[in-house]
């Protein structure tokens, strides 16, 4: 199986692992093994945003125009968004209109460095914003797509480090290349007898498996602020994530339903999900209970409540939107 089967066969099981990989990381367990894995299991999100360009090559080749494209996107984010941007500022006493302008537009966290209600869904607004630039360029030419993508990855960097923008931008920056390896694998797939790098599956799996000892070397050597002022917190997964997906294809081929079953629902409510555990888990740790930062229980209600925006909000979006 190579990484583009992986994809199209078990996408929504994919955004399932990535899911519980993310929460594992915020949850902080303190058993030492499994604190090994959920170190790094922010590199969920390099998951999320691989699939995530795969996917909008097929959603951009869909849509009738570049406006069309967006306006599908952004319905999809903002309404759901825009919910939990209402509870961020009730809970934080902060509901003004200026307030929810500000967070409700991602502007907050372009601009400064504490307006704003979490970093993923702006980032992926600036990325949807670019998508069909890249998407055209890599049909185009794969190496001014590659030679494109690597630039606009440094500048980045080197924009936020030489003008001090705020912190949490370097989290987007770090991400453009995974985003841009799902746009040219989303390419390659509607080719056939595609013959390239990316059917090297062992030579993947290898890369991934050296990728991880050099992201934890680099944990062990250097300083939080030294990893995060170098984006090699995030950098280490670009080489990662492929061969992990390449590995977590063939475990899902083996149809072991019940665990199919269950992180093909966790990836159906990945997105609501995702904002849920961000603001519960937030809201708990604030409340200084034990009982209420018990982790089954922060689990359980955020998994309760994403379900019921899920069925709420986001089914009839689909719905609308002709998924």
């Amino acid at each position: 199986m190579n990484i583009t089967n992986a994809i199209k066969n078990y996408r929504t099981e994919l955004m399932g692992i990535a899911m519980i990989w993310v929460i594992l990381y915020h949850l902080h367990p303190q058993n030492n093994l499994l604190n090994k894995l959920t170190s790094i299991g922010y590199g969920g999100v390099d998951i999320f945003l691989l699939v995530s360009g795969f996917g909008l090559v097929y959603s951009y080749q869909q849509s009738k125009n570049v406006i069309v494209f967006w306006q599908k996107r952004l319905i999809r984010i903002f309404p759901i968004y825009l919910f939990f941007v209402v509870a961020f500022l009730l809970l934080h006493n902060k509901l003004t209109f200026l307030n929810f302008i500000i967070h409700s537009s991602t502007l907050g966290f372009w601009f400064t460095s504490s307006a704003f209600f979490e970093w993923y869904v702006p980032s992926l607004v600036l990325l949807y914003i670019i998508a069909p630039l890249f998407i055209r360029l890599v049909s185009f030419n794969i190496y001014v797509f590659a030679i494109i993508t690597a630039l606009l990855t440094i500048l980045s960097i080197t924009l936020w480090h030489t003008f001090h923008l705020p912190r949490f931008q370097i989290l987007c920056y770090s991400r453009i290349p995974i985003f841009m390896i799902g746009i040219y694998l989303g390419h390659i797939s509607k080719k056939q007898n595609y013959q390239g790098i990316f059917n090297y599956k062992a030579i993947w799996i290898l890369t991934a498996v050296i990728g991880t000892v050099i992201l934890y070397f680099c944990h062990a050597n250097y300083t939080e602020t030294q990893l995060w002022t170098s984006a090699l917190y995030w950098l280490p997964f670009i080489i990662i994530i492929p061969g992990l997906i390449i590995a977590c294809g063939y475990l899902l081929n083996y149809q072991i339903k019940p665990i199919n079953i269950l992180l093909k629902y966790f990836g159906k409510i990945s997105y609501e999900l995702y904002l849920t555990h961000i603001l519960v888990f937030r809201w708990l740790n604030a409340q200084n209970d034990f009982y209420l930062n018990n982790g089954i229980f922060k689990v359980t209600f955020s998994i309760a409540l994403a379900s019921f925006i899920h069925y709420l909000i986001a089914q009839p979006i689909h719905r609308y939107l002709g998924k």
